[in-house]
């Protein structure tokens, strides 16, 4: 069933896995493609697993008081 609500009215946390994947598939194609480095790619790589689920553990409690 559609949510209105949701972003693009699809489930919550698609958008964020959709760029997540995006940004790692376009990185791939750089590094193959040999213009982007093997430093670059590691980085880019951690940053996109840190953010994506670095916002899905800050998403799973948004009811959970902050000391």
């Amino acid at each position: 069933m559609l949510n209105p609500k949701a972003p693009l009215w699809l489930p919550y946390g698609s958008v964020r896995a959709l760029l997540a994947l995006m940004l790692v598939a376009v990185t791939c194609w750089g590094f193959i493609a040999d213009r982007i480095t093997g430093e670059a790619f590691m980085s880019v790589a951690a940053a996109v697993v840190a953010f994506y689920f670095g916002t899905k553990a800050g998403a799973a409690n948004p009811n959970e008081a902050t000391p």
